[in-house]
């Protein structure tokens, strides 16, 4: 499959923050979109044309970011068609997103991605789906039942942590328990107003985390968030103590086989 390439948009206010963005159609027309491995199903734009949509079922309550539920009811449309990469996904029940300064709009999801390999080049800038790329070494990918991928993280010093492995997290989260259990770990500097996938903001703790391992990685000290993670934590799925982002994820190239469950390094 062709390379789609990755639009980096860094964070205005805190250094070492981005997000990850791919452009997809929709139906046939182009939508920039966050790519995040960390939502379970897509979100669209609303505007004259994706209103058109036919509706799929009722409204729901909404979905939840990492600081807490949608604020209102979440419209659900059929989109005739995404399709990225080369990949196609059609009549996919998607979120309809009235646009707002403070909520993403347009999210590709684990409702496409979940059935493919992402070879995730941050070198390169770019994303294939389903390419057959060498690795160094794979990985069993432990996975939640929505398809979430799932690594730990090591630390030199003591202390180890699973993560959900979320393109769409500017930041890397850690829960607030596992912070003051490891506090050698991590490195206080102020406070920052960060902002969910579903448009929630709270003033949360930042800090630089230690140095740590991932497969067989090393990862230089990096930018983290620390906020109560018990909150999103659903019974009967992984465990996780962190949520892995873009400061960790632009320091390699990766690969994750989300359909037949393994991850490993391109390089």
């Amino acid at each position: 499959m062709r390379p789609v390439p990755l639009i980096v948009h860094p964070d205005r206010e805190e250094l070492g923050a981005a997000e990850l963005y791919v452009d997809v159609l929709v139906d046939g027309r182009p939508v920039r979109m966050l790519l995040d491995t960390g939502a379970s199903s897509s979100r669209i734009p609303a505007n004259d044309f994706t209103r058109a949509f036919a509706r799929a079922g009722d409204e729901g309550s909404g979905g939840r970011g990492a600081l807490g539920e949608a604020a209102g009811a979440e419209v659900r449309v059929v989109a005739p068609s995404l399709e990225v990469g080369g990949v196609r996904a059609e009549s996919l029940a998607v979120e309809l997103a009235e646009p707002r300064p403070d909520y993403l709009a347009a999210i590709l999801g684990l409702d496409v991605l979940r059935y493919h390999r992402l070879n995730l080049s941050m070198s390169d800038a770019e994303i294939a789906l389903d390419a057959e790329t060498p690795v160094e070494g794979k990985h069993p990918l432990v996975q939640s039942s929505g398809g979430h991928p799932h690594v730990d993280v090591e630390f030199e010093h003591g202390g180890t942590a699973r993560a959900i492995w979320d393109t769409g997290a500017a930041v890397t989260v850690v829960d607030q328990a596992f912070v003051l259990t490891h506090p050698y770990l991590f490195e206080s500097h102020g406070t920052s107003n960060g902002i969910d996938s579903m448009g929630n903001s709270l003033e949360v703790p930042m800090v630089t985390m230690a140095a740590s391992v991932i497969g067989s990685r090393t990862f230089t000290p990096s930018l983290a968030a620390v906020v109560d993670i018990a909150g999103i934590q659903r019974l009967g799925e992984p465990e996780f103590a962190m949520i892995v982002g873009y400061p960790l994820i632009c320091q390699a190239d990766w690969a994750m086989d989300l359909a037949r469950g393994w991850w490993g390094f391109l390089r």
